[in-house]
């Protein structure tokens, strides 16, 4: 197996940052996390999968992988830009960026789950919600890598999570970045909004 792969240290470690979970646990709870999903969903024969890029890109990837061994052919994936942050720690206006033919993608389906890789202040998913909710009575599910509550501002439901994280820490890794950088890494760590 490449070394890029396999068993190696990760590199929030290598950044001195707090390593919160590694590779084969966030594998194991995505898993986990699809097999819910699908047992949930089970009586909709269509559903759309929409990811907020770019965080949440990773994630749905390897969601929607479990989800097709699940049930192949059942779930498409249809993604929205969505940006709180910008070059910040500080949340903004959220700005979206959807794709020409989405209404007509979504009109395909029976249900929808909007997939993120972080939910903390609840802006970015209240306003992609909210959004979807405009021109569709499906229903919109949520589901995230990790649930952290600590920041939240916006009263969001989250129906499906892989971790719940209390703590007030910046995370980074499997999607998540600090001003760009880390989204690659192939597990999670916290670091000091100082930083």
């Amino acid at each position: 197996m490449s070394p890029l792969f396999g068993e190696h240290r990760c590199v929030i470690e290598v950044a001195n940052m707090i390593p919160l979970w590694h590779s084969d646990e966030i594998q194991a709870a995505i898993v986990e996390l699809a097999t819910g999903i699908d047992e949930e969903l089970k009586h909709h024969s269509r559903v759309a999968v929409v990811p907020l890029m770019t965080g949440a890109m990773m994630f749905t990837a390897d969601v929607c992988s479990a989800l097709e061994v699940l049930s192949p052919g059942k779930w498409e994936i249809n993604p929205i830009i969505s940006s709180a942050y910008g070059n910040s720690f500080e949340v903004g206006d959220v700005e979206l960026v959807v794709a020409a033919g989405l209404q007509e993608r979504l009109d395909r389906c029976s249900a929808i789950i909007i997939f993120d890789d972080l939910s903390d202040t609840g802006a970015s998913l209240s306003a992609v919600r909210k959004f979807l909710g405009g021109f569709t009575d499906y229903p919109i599910k949520l589901g995230v890598l990790v649930n952290k509550t600590q920041a939240r501002r916006r009263d969001v439901q989250i129906d499906f999570q892989c971790f719940n994280y209390d703590g007030g820490d910046w995370l980074v890794g499997y999607g998540m970045d600090l001003k760009g950088a880390f989204r690659g890494a192939r597990c999670i760590g916290a670091v000091s909004s100082e930083m």
